[in-house]
């Protein structure tokens, strides 16, 4: 088999560890995060705390696509995750990515990225009234922040928006950045942004005029161009998980 392998230069006495991640990873070995279309696990090594993220497998037409015609996955999460932070924008730290071929196509790709003790937003309904309200006021000035760069992320959701309280202030991180769009960002399209967080609808609802009025928008327009937004989306995404649950299986540890 044969692989690429691109490690951050301030991680290079990873190496050993990155150039074998395939075989790390089919062991029993680290603290499964996710287990679904990919695989994630929390790793250790040299004395640092690794999140390693195993790409699911990959479809005959996609094999190609990502042999020929675009990157992989693994290497859209690691430059996405560069620009992040050449942008002032969190994101855990990326270590490296691996992309493995097989007769010239491509069959599994790896990111690599530092562990860092963020929570996913999911957590804020359990936080108290005060709280939730400048979460509110935070992930507003957070997703115009996003926006003002020009970045859409496809996957602004619940789980992959992450965040820690610190000194009376929310601070966010985003992980799952292969599904990221550079482009102008309107407020229009702004709003859709917000369309894939799974809150309850008060608080989601607060969230998206808040955005709307830190940004001076119309929210006569603008909140009913979002429900329609979100409507559309939970109507799909329902289309989409069951014909998912028709074809795909879980991606399994392979026994040693």
């Amino acid at each position: 088999m044969k692989k690429k392998v691109v490690i951050n230069p301030e991680f290079e006495d990873l190496r050993e560890f990155v150039e074998h991640v395939d075989k790390r990873m089919r062991k029993k070995k680290g603290k499964i995060l996710h287990n679904k279309r990919n695989l994630v696990k929390k790793m250790k090594t040299n004395k640092r705390k690794l999140v390693v993220k195993s790409f699911g497998r990959i479809v005959l037409i996609n094999k190609f696509a990502y042999s020929w015609l675009r990157d992989s996955k693994a290497k859209r999460a690691y430059d996405n995750a560069m620009l992040f932070l050449s942008l002032g924008i969190n994101t855990p730290k990326p270590v490296a990515y691996v992309e493995c071929f097989r007769f010239g196509l491509l069959v599994n790709s790896y990111f690599i990225a530092k562990y860092t003790k963020f929570e996913p937003i999911s957590e804020v309904i359990y936080l108290s009234q005060e709280q939730q309200d400048e979460f509110v006021r935070d992930i507003a000035v957070f997703a115009t922040k996003l926006h003002k760069h020009d970045i859409y992320h496809v996957d602004f959701n619940i789980e992959n928006v992450l965040f820690k309280y610190k000194n009376g202030k929310f601070i966010f991180s985003l992980i799952d950045n292969n599904r990221m769009v550079r482009t102008k960002m309107p407020l229009t399209l702004g709003v859709k942004n917000f369309s894939r967080l799974h809150f309850p609808a008060p608080l989601l609802e607060k969230m998206v005029k808040e955005y709307i009025k830190i940004n001076k928008g119309d929210e006569a327009v603008l909140w009913p161009l979002f429900e329609k937004y979100r409507r559309d989306f939970l109507n799909k995404d329902g289309l989409w998980r069951k014909v998912k649950r028709l074809w795909r299986k879980p991606y399994a540890e392979v026994k040693k």
